[in-house]
């Protein structure tokens, strides 16, 4: 037998007996009750979804309206430890998806969102882990009157451990709130911890912040990214750290269709101009590989007079891996551009 399946019979049997035999939950005794109740929270994802209807959906409910006061209360009582509190936290969600949304809102929320400001940063860290599990589990309506503060207040966190958690979600998380009012939302409750964040001391959360911060861009629209974002992605591009730099060029992508080519040019690309130029070869190789969304969008005139000088200094870079790079897009240079630009730019330097 499976140890799973072995598990999943034991307790079931433990917590699930029939009435008559006094097991489990609907035992006389108060003592057996309140013990049957951790087996009873494990167990939820230990079945189906049509036997969590069954067995444990029942359970639940008589767990949380038990006539005594102290089954009521052994929740509450095991959230004071601390691993308890994080281990009961996916339990929990899962728990949600059995409830309606009433009962979801009354017994669900609250053990929930206490644990947001929870004075271990251990639980913390797991909560923000399982954010967006939550926001899906509590629905749209809970997302923006207590997620969104609660997200604001994690991305600031006094442990960079939170932090980067929470840094790691920001794309995430803004893209999944109600798309009515999001833009105003994220201006109010998201960016301004994310523009705290992204001068962090902790390279760790500036990284994280780097490889999502970007998602944004296609949520708040041009005017919004050029005037509120801009500003934080420039600052992590001109950071020391090496990864910051790099998960920000990695993640242009998302933002190039965003800005139009003058935006682009008077803002970012004095910004990859000095990042073409960098003392890390890391660097300057995916500038390389982001080249070509540049021409798409700067078209024939505005990537000669600013990108073309440092790909023909690319094609002579000291580490074989950025010429080879430089190399590599040429074709796509030429299917942008055309043969005769390839013949008349880029062969008399190269021959």
């Amino acid at each position: 037998m499976h140890p799973k399946f072995g598990y999943m019979l034991l307790v079931t049997s433990s917590c699930c007996g029939r009435e008559e035999e006094g097991r489990g939950l609907l035992s006389s005794s108060d003592s057996v009750r309140w013990s049957s109740i951790e087996p009873c929270i494990a167990i939820s994802s230990l079945l189906s979804e049509t036997q969590c209807q069954t067995l444990i959906k029942p359970l639940l409910i008589n767990l949380f309206d038990d006539r005594s006061w102290r089954v009521r209360c052994v929740i509450t009582d095991k959230f004071l430890q601390d691993s308890v509190r994080w281990s009961s936290i996916e339990p929990c969600i899962a728990i949600s998806s059995l409830l309606s949304e009433t009962q979801c809102q009354t017994l669900i929320k609250p053990l929930l969102i206490n644990l947001f400001d929870d004075r271990s940063w251990r639980v913390r860290c797991v909560i923000t882990d399982k954010f967006l599990q939550i926001q899906e589990a509590l629905g749209e309506s809970v997302s923006v009157a207590v997620l969104l503060p609660a997200f604001g207040s994690l991305l600031k966190d006094v442990e960079p451990e939170v932090r980067t958690r929470a840094a790691e979600k920001v794309e995430q998380f803004c893209a999944a709130l109600p798309a009515t009012d999001r833009e105003t939302e994220i201006l109010t409750h998201v960016l301004p911890s994310v523009e705290e964040i992204s001068k962090d001391p902790s390279a760790h959360v500036k990284t994280a912040l780097a490889l999502n911060v970007m998602g944004l861009a296609p949520l708040l629209g041009s005017e919004l990214t050029v005037e509120h974002l801009l500003p934080i992605f420039l600052t992590l591009l001109q950071d020391e750290v090496t990864e910051v730099r790099l998960n920000v060029i990695s993640t242009f992508d998302k933002v190039h269709n965003v800005i139009d080519a003058s935006q682009l040019s008077q803002s970012l690309i004095p910004a990859i101009v000095n990042l073409a130029k960098d003392c890390k070869w890391r660097i300057r190789l995916a500038v390389v590989e982001f080249v070509p969304l540049l021409a798409a969008q700067l078209g024939h005139e505005l990537f000669d007079e600013t990108i073309l000088p440092l790909y023909l200094g690319w094609l002579k870079d000291p580490v074989f891996a950025v010429r080879e790079a430089a190399v590599n897009i040429l074709k796509q240079l030429t299917d942008q551009f055309g043969v005769d630009w390839t013949v008349n730019c880029i062969f008399p330097t190269v021959f």
